[in-house]
């Protein structure tokens, strides 16, 4: 992994180099990104980038050409998002065959994220307060899906023609965390809530659940 230097523009990005297979880092990535006294700026929005890049490396064509389980949760994802795309697109959304890379990486980047959360603190310290405010109160757990948001939270403007391998950042965070019902736990959603979802709606890449 590489860890570059700041730049110019003090930008925030990260990559994978398919002909290195090594992921960079932009320097902006290991600063907190809230305030300094909360706790919700630890290095859990860096541990999923870097979740995101490495993933890059096995959310492919190829792998799909490899794996039949692979192939099938890869169906099921691009699927998902095309719905998705549907609930909160704006203008012209083409998520799907298009952004299957990118959205898998996601996925998969911010499950692995809260796995390594789960495994570090039991279920009394998950449920612990790290963030008090009179317009916000926000538990460990939740945490977690917070920072996932913060980094696509800006002005959205509508796309007539969406070509980018990105889906739109409405999408891009909706499409992931209704595969998860880790922020359904987290956040109390109920069956019929569109934010709500259970194991037996997760699209699987990978592991046991993948079929």
């Amino acid at each position: 992994m590489l860890i570059h230097r700041v730049d110019g523009q003090m930008r925030k990005d990260a990559y994978y180099h398919r002909e290195l297979n090594k992921v960079a880092i932009l320097a902006p990535y290991l600063y907190p990104q809230l305030t300094d006294n909360s706790t919700l700026n630890k290095n859990y929005g860096l541990f999923y980038v870097i979740g995101h890049e490495m993933f890059h490396s096995v959310v492919n064509q190829e792998w799909a050409e490899k794996s039949s389980a692979f192939n099938n949760g890869l169906s099921c994802l691009i699927s998902h998002y095309e719905r998705t795309c549907g609930l909160y697109g704006e203008g012209s959304c083409n998520s799907g065959n298009q952004t299957f890379r990118e959205d898998g990486a996601d996925l998969e980047g911010l499950r692995n994220n809260y796995e390594f959360l789960a495994k570090n603190y039991n279920e009394e310290e998950l449920n612990e307060f790290v963030h008090k405010s009179d317009s916000l109160t926000v538990n460990r757990r939740q945490a977690l899906f917070y920072l996932f948001g913060i980094d696509w939270c800006y002005s959205i403007k509508k796309i007539d023609n969406h070509t980018n391998v990105h889906s739109p950042p409405q999408v891009r965070v909706n499409g992931v965390v209704t595969q998860m019902p880790e922020f359904s736990q987290a956040f109390s959603c109920s069956p019929g809530q569109a934010m709500f979802t259970d194991k037996e709606q997760t699209c699987n890449l990978f592991g046991p659940d993948s079929k």
